[in-house]
C-alpha cells in the first residue's frame, strides 16, 4: 500500500523506539510522538532528522504546523481511533491525495474476553450482551470499523481497504483519496412526498456524532452519513437522549476551535491574543478604541441649546444664524457670523 503513497510527510504516533518507522519511512519527513521521553530518545538518536516529540497521541501534536501529510501509521495496540480522529479533524486539509493509513485495533480482545462493552471508533462505549458478543467479534471490521471509517473521512473516498488479523488482533490499511467535484456535488434527496427514509442506525448516529464533533453542520454530517437530514431531524425530534449528544458534541467542536485558538496565541500571534482576551475576560481586556457615547460616569450625553433674544424674539443659535444670512440676501459668509462662543470662530 505504501507504493500508492504520495510524495510528503509521514506522522506516526505512538512512534516508540521507530522500530515502525524503519519499515515505512522510506526517506519521507518524519513526524512521531509518544509518552516516554526515553523512548523518544532512542528514536531520535535512530532518525535524527526527524521531529519528534513527546504528547499525548490521542491528540494531534504538529497542529497548526504546515506540512504536506502523506502516510499515517496509528500503531497504539489498544485502540487507534482517538488519535485517528484528531488528526483528521485538524489535518485532513493538509493531506496529499492518494493518502495511506495504517491501524493497529485491539479492541476485539475486549469483545472476546467478557468485557461489558468495547469502544467504537467514534469514541462511545457498545454493550454487549451473550446474544451480541459473537456476532460483534466476527463482524467488527466488516460491519463497526469499515463502514465508521468510510462515512468519517468523507468528502474523501476510500480506494482500497486491507486487513488482517492476528489472534485477536487486527491490523488494516486504507488508501484513501479527495472527493471530485462531481463526488463532492449535491447529494440526491427523496421527491417530494416520497416516504423513502435511509436507516438511521446506531451505527450512522455514531459516526454522525463524531462529524459534528469534528465540525460538521446538522445537514452536512447527515449528508455525510448517508442519511437525508429530514431522517435525522425526525429522530432528534422523538429522542431526547439523541439530541443532547448532538448539542455536546457541537459544544466539544466549539471548543475545539477555542483550544485552536489559544495555543495559537500562545505562540505569540497578537490577534489571536487580542481575540482570547476579548471574549474570554471582556470585564479587563477591551479594545480601547472603542467610542463611548455616554456622558461623564456613563450617564446620558448632556445637549445644550444656545438661544438669543433678537428683537424680543428667542430663537436657537442656529435659527438666528440662518436669519441674518437671509436678511443678507445670502451674502454674508458663515465664518462673519458668531458660533456659541460668540467669537464668529469655530472652536
Amino acid at each position: 500500500m505504501l507504493a500508492a503513497a504520495s510524495p510528503g510527510a509521514c506522522y506516526l504516533p505512538f512512534v516508540g523506539e521507530a522500530d515502525i518507522a524503519a519499515q515505512v519511512n522510506q526517506g519521507r519527513p518524519l513526524y512521531g510522538a509518544d509518552l516516554e521521553a526515553d523512548r523518544i530518545a532512542v528514536a531520535q538518536k535512530r532518525f535524527p532528522e526527524a521531529k519528534l516529540v513527546v504528547a499525548n497521541c490521542d491528540q494531534f501534536p504538529f497542529r497548526g504546523e504546515a506540512v504536506n501529510w502523506a502516510v499515517a501509521d496509528f500503531d497504539s495496540y489498544a485502540y487507534p481511533y482517538a488519535g485517528f480522529r484528531k488528526f483528521w479533524l485538524y489535518a485532513r486539509h493538509l493531506c496529499a491525495s492518494p493518502f495511506v493509513l495504517f491501524f493497529t485495533d485491539a479492541q476485539r480482545q475486549a469483545i472476546s474476553r467478557g468485557a461489558p462493552g468495547f469502544r467504537l471508533p467514534g469514541g462511545k462505549t457498545a454493550k454487549l450482551t451473550p446474544a451480541t458478543r459473537k456476532d460483534a467479534y466476527d463482524r467488527y471490521f466488516d460491519s463497526i470499523v469499515r463502514p465508521w471509517f468510510g462515512a468519517f473521512i468523507r468528502p474523501w473516498r476510500v480506494v482500497r481497504v486491507e486487513q488482517a488479523t492476528a489472534g485477536m488482533m487486527l491490523y488494516w490499511g486504507a488508501i484513501v483519496r479527495r472527493a471530485t467535484e462531481a463526488e463532492a456535488g449535491p447529494p440526491h434527496f427523496p421527491s417530494k412526498g416520497s416516504h423513502t427514509r435511509l436507516k438511521f442506525d446506531d451505527t450512522k448516529k455514531a459516526a454522525y456524532l463524531e462529524l459534528i464533533r469534528a465540525g460538521r453542520g446538522r445537514c452536512a454530517a447527515a449528508r455525510a452519513c448517508g442519511v437525508v437530514p429530514e431522517t435525522v431531524f425526525e429522530h432528534l425530534a422523538r429522542d431526547p437522549a439523541l439530541l443532547a449528544a448532538v448539542s455536546k458534541a457541537e459544544m466539544e467542536a466549539t471548543e475545539g476551535v477555542e483550544n485552536a485558538l489559544y495555543e495559537t496565541a500562545l505562540t505569540g500571534n497578537v490577534v489571536a491574543q487580542q481575540v482570547w482576551l476579548y471574549n474570554r475576560d471582556p470585564e479587563r481586556w477591551t479594545d480601547r478604541r472603542s467610542v463611548e457615547h455616554s456622558g461623564p460616569g456613563g450617564g446620558p450625553v448632556q445637549v445644550v441649546t444656545v438661544v438669543i433674544q433678537v428683537d424680543g424674539q428667542t430663537m436657537a443659535l442656529g435659527q438666528w444664524r440662518q436669519h441674518l444670512l437671509e436678511a443678507a440676501g445670502g451674502n454674508a459668509q458663515s465664518a462673519d457670523l458668531p458660533n456659541s462662543n460668540g467669537d464668529g470662530k469655530e472652536s
